[in-house]
């Protein structure tokens, strides 16, 4: 079943003309060591990085066996590297669950330590199934990208809709648009505050 999962997968990326850089969630792995094979050798690794010009882009994991609360030490002493290696002028993290909108002292607390001081301008997460702009914490804005294609389980007005997040970084401007069906709206479409 899990080798069908991947087929269906890797047929509908077949068409794509644009490089497809995922991160993995938890309907992609389980603690299963065979499960988690399956994934490297068909989708890749877990944890990664990507440069393109002065940007640097750092996919990582909340899918660790065991369930561990927040990233592993391991993960963090990794990321810790990546950062201090890089030259980007921009930074972005992309995650699945959204470390930093649950608990942020056990869960996210250990990271924003890591990544004080760096210019990450963003940490993107998906898995709630809805859009939130959830602010500026210590100059990074934190964004759970919204669903798209998932089951929405949240109203409208507070983010339940199907979206995706066009980025653009020009010189030392970032900025968002979400994109859903039949619109454009502007970044700060759901906060906290709006709903």
């Amino acid at each position: 079943a899990v080798g069908a999962q991947w087929d269906t997968f890797e047929k509908a990326l077949s068409g794509l003309q644009i490089p497809f850089f995922p991160t993995a969630g938890n309907h992609d792995v389980s603690d299963d060591p065979g499960v988690i094979r399956v994934y490297e050798q068909r989708v890749g690794p877990f944890t990664y990085k990507i440069t393109r010009g002065n940007v640097l882009f750092v996919v990582l994991n909340t899918e660790e066996p065991g369930d561990p609360d927040g990233l592993t030490a391991d993960q963090r002493a990794w990321l810790r590297t990546v950062l201090e290696k890089s030259t980007a002028r921009h930074i972005f993290l992309f995650l699945h669950v959204p470390l930093f909108d649950q608990n942020w002292d056990r869960d996210w607390q250990a990271t924003a330590d890591i990544i004080k001081g760096y210019p990450v301008r963003a940490v993107f997460a998906g898995h709630m199934h809805y859009y939130r702009d959830c602010g500026v914490h210590d100059g990074v804005r934190y964004v759970v990208a919204g669903s798209a294609g998932g089951e929405v389980r949240t109203p409208e007005d507070e983010g339940g809709f199907f979206c995706y997040l066009a980025v653009r970084v020009r010189g030392d401007d970032i900025s968002w648009s979400v994109i859903r069906p039949g619109a454009i709206l502007p970044e700060n479409v759901i906060t906290p505050a709006t709903n």
